[in-house]
């Protein structure tokens, strides 16, 4: 008897554990459940809220939650159908090439005529730019002239003055002139003057430095100036001139 009753004790802890173990899996497993359903009430709240709410999309969430993928089935049933297409013919690839080709010469005919629009444009502007320049070069030349008559008409002017001053009162006023360097329009007024009067001037020039005056005076007009000195700058400054 003594016996026995250590054995149904023995036995009846091991059931104790095993009734113990039994309501740890089935808790677990109501846990699992219960999280389960909580990750698809979640899923189909956040979808309602972005107004994706579907049939559709409850069906495929449920789907993922349980373990079937969709996406795989999608992909696998594309790679099935690309294999089903019929291949193209020689015909479909000629035809192909052939509209590549028209789209590639119709691109070389479009360059090449911007091209051509753009040489047009630049030759265009290069003949309003020497169109430019020549018309500028033709004024400031148009000036030049404008300013050398004035200028003459300036030294007449002061020419026919002097004359009719007395020899003393010009003869003052050329020593002037000499003083502030103008030793060329001294010389072409002299050269201007009526030989009776330019003679009357000159006969003023008395003393020393009037004598030295007088002789620079009569020097540059043995030599033609002013009229070569002008005649010799411009040919410097021509081109021909400059080249040599």
């Amino acid at each position: 008897m003594g016996g026995y009753s250590i054995l149904g004790e023995t036995d009846s802890r091991a059931i104790s554990k095993w009734v113990g173990a039994m309501q740890k899996l089935v808790k677990l497993f109501s846990a699992f459940c219960v999280a389960t359903v909580l990750a698809q009430v979640i899923i189909v709240a956040l979808a309602a809220a972005r107004g994706n709410i579907k049939q559709d999309t409850v069906v495929k969430a449920i789907a993922l939650l349980n373990g079937v993928d969709f996406v795989g089935d999608g992909i696998e049933q594309a790679l099935i159908n690309s294999r089903e297409a019929p291949m193209p013919s020689y015909e479909d690839i000629e035809e192909e090439r052939a509209r590549l080709d028209k789209n590639l010469e119709l691109r070389e005919t479009a360059i090449a005529r911007e091209k051509e629009l753009t040489q047009i444009m630049l030759a265009e502007l290069q003949a309003k730019d020497e169109l430019f320049t020549r018309r500028t070069t033709e004024f400031y030349e148009a000036l030049d002239r404008k300013e050398k008559v004035l200028q003459q008409q300036g030294l007449q002017d002061l020419q026919l003055t002097l004359e009719s001053l007395s020899p003393e009162q010009a003869k003052d006023q050329i020593v002037r002139f000499l003083s502030a360097g103008r030793l060329d329009d001294v010389v072409a007024i002299f050269k201007g003057m009526a030989p009776d009067k330019r003679k009357k001037i000159m006969g003023e020039f008395v003393d020393q430095q009037d004598a030295e005056d007088l002789h620079m005076v009569l020097e540059r007009l043995g030599r033609g100036e002013p009229n070569v000195g002008l005649i010799r700058n411009a040919r410097d400054s021509s081109p021909a001139g400059t080249s040599e």
